[in-house]
């Protein structure tokens, strides 16, 4: 039985994302444990508690294995010339990976401005809905308060027609009234001459 440790910075490569600086001596030292060794319990032991406490990426707060110094490119030649590995080297892939990196940090620049943009115009309109609805809440009071005195001022005007028509037919009634008081005083004036 033998452990191996692999490189987690080498590993971020292999799953497609860009490493800006080169590894450290450190982070490359190679672990082999063999059982035939003697006594290798306490490492295997620390190697499983470590996977038992995995960190993620971005909530790791130590140093990482990096050396931001040396371009990763410039570390790969160096590293392809030093073991000898079987492939040539492809600059302007990474070149093209640097630069579309960088077009990309461009871009989250423009979309975290853009954001910042639109919370400004959402507070401020959010400022403006506000003032709106206090608007409109001020005008449908006073709307109400108006159809509330015209209400009055149409009960008000019924009141004083219908008391204006009856007094007009009270007024049409005497004047029958008196009409027929008339007719007959003059009937009666004709009859004592």
């Amino acid at each position: 039985m033998c452990c191996i440790n692999y490189n987690l910075i080498l590993a971020q490569r292999q799953f497609g994302y860009l490493i800006r600086g080169s590894s450290t001596a450190a982070s490359l030292t190679t672990l082999l444990t063999y059982h035939g060794e003697g006594d290798v319990t306490g490492t295997l032991l620390h190697i499983r508690s470590s996977w038992k406490k995995v960190i993620l990426m971005e909530k790791d707060s130590r140093a990482l294995g990096i050396d931001r110094e040396i371009p990763y490119h410039q570390w790969v030649t160096e590293r392809v010339n030093q073991v000898k590995l079987p492939f040539q080297r492809i600059p302007t892939q990474l070149r093209n990976e640097e630069q579309n990196h960088d077009i990309q940090l461009g871009e989250v620049k423009k979309l975290k401005e853009e954001v910042a943009r639109l919370k400004e115009k959402n507070v401020k309109m959010t400022d403006d809905l506000l003032g709106l609805q206090h608007s409109f809440a001020y005008l449908n009071r006073e709307y109400e308060e108006k159809t509330e005195a015209y209400e009055g001022l149409v009960k008000k005007q019924r009141a004083k027609r219908d008391y204006a028509y009856r007094i007009k037919q009270d007024l049409s009634a005497a004047n029958k009234e008196l009409t027929m008081r008339v007719q007959e005083r003059n009937t009666a004036l004709l009859a004592e001459r």
